[in-house]
């Protein structure tokens, strides 16, 4: 299964340290995420930029700045704040669970130098 990562500030801590912890809300059918190795993009039916290993940290009901303190260094925002408004803008919440999900640490292990550029420089 593939990752898509739209926010392009972890997208870009991701190419630059190598590593990203990134927040997902809980899968609505209750399934777990596939861990392990995986392919990654930008957008839904975007193409490959390349491969990770997804590992899952824990889980969160409502991340407080106090819970992502630790991982902020490499989620690719100047704060926790930025990063609980990057989490608020792009998941829709849950009435029952509000913003209920996991921390994951992301690794890069390859990646595709040409379509990476692109994505850069805007041409993707």
């Amino acid at each position: 299964m593939v990752m898509i990562f739209q926010s392009d500030k972890a997208l870009k801590e991701l190419f630059d340290s190598g590593i990203v912890y990134t927040f997902r809300l809980l899968r609505s059918d209750g399934q777990t995420r596939k861990l392990g190795k995986e392919w990654f993009t930008y957008k839904r039916g975007g193409k490959k930029l390349g491969d990770i290993i997804v590992s899952t940290l824990f889980k969160l009901t409502y991340p407080t700045p106090l819970e992502l303190k630790v991982f902020a260094p490499y989620s690719g925002f100047k704060s926790v704040d930025d990063w609980i408004k990057e989490i608020k803008h792009l998941n829709k919440p849950d009435p029952d669970d509000g913003y209920s999900g996991e921390i994951y640490c992301i690794h890069l292990i390859g990646f595709n130098g040409d379509l990476v550029s692109k994505y850069i420089n805007g041409e993707l």
